[in-house]
């Protein structure tokens, strides 16, 4: 939770909410989980699609 509080600080929380959203929709919580989930929400602007890959 303080990786999240920190990126809450720098993208709002309301980004961080849906970023929390889509990571326990997939179950991805390891290490930097939550900030490729919020670098691939950014790129591609994905309001309500949580489906992301692994590979990217």
């Amino acid at each position: 939770m303080t990786g999240a509080v920190a990126l809450a600080k720098l993208h709002g929380i309301d980004a961080v909410d849906r970023v929390l959203g889509t990571a326990a929709a997939v179950e991805w919580f390891a290490d930097g989980d939550l900030m490729a989930i919020l670098a691939h929400q950014v790129e591609h602007d994905d309001a309500g699609c949580p489906v992301l890959s692994r590979a990217q």
